[in-house]
């Protein structure tokens, strides 16, 4: 049985991060090979450093952007532009993941998906949050409320609140 094979047995969910692979074929220059094999062949996609999708053939189901975008970097949680647009608030279509996090601004493009995290206090990070399904997926998302409240006080340009221009 090929490595790939007996690792989609052993692993559950459809991501896999480089600690699991240690654990499942090993640490060293052999789990290295294996998994740079394992890109090249498509049995694996990295999605970033450390974090892995199963490729094509071996994903059992769809692998929502959202949940993928609570561990590319975290904490965070869906929020902003995107969550609007899942709570169908607003009309445009949104083309990145846009979250929120108390660490740092921060940017990534991936074969999944284009992920945007804007750095928000600590204080106002963790309210009003909920844990959403799509799917197999779990992720976290804001309300409606807090999703609209983030974006009033992340794009405001003044310190008066209600001075709300783009």
């Amino acid at each position: 049985m090929r490595t790939i094979e007996l690792i989609r047995e052993t692993t559950p969910l459809d991501c896999i991060t480089d600690v699991e692979l240690a654990t499942l074929i090993g640490n060293g220059s052999t789990r290295h090979s294996q998994v740079k094999r394992m890109l090249e062949r498509g049995e694996l996609k990295r999605v970033k450093r450390g974090l892995y999708l199963f490729g094509d053939a071996y994903r059992r189901s769809e692998v929502s952007s959202f949940y993928l975008s609570n561990l590319v970097y975290g904490p965070s949680y869906v929020s902003l532009e995107s969550a609007l647009a899942y709570y169908q608030l607003i009309p445009e279509a949104v083309h990145n993941v846009t979250a929120v996090t108390p660490v740092r601004t921060y940017r990534l493009k991936t074969p999944a998906s284009n992920f945007v995290y804007r750095k928000i206090t600590c204080e106002a990070f963790s309210h009003d949050v909920c844990i959403e399904s799509n799917g197999s997926n779990d992720f976290l998302i804001g309300s409606p409320e807090k999703s609209l409240l983030d974006k009033l006080y992340l794009d405001c340009k003044s310190d008066d609140p209600y001075d709300y221009t783009v």
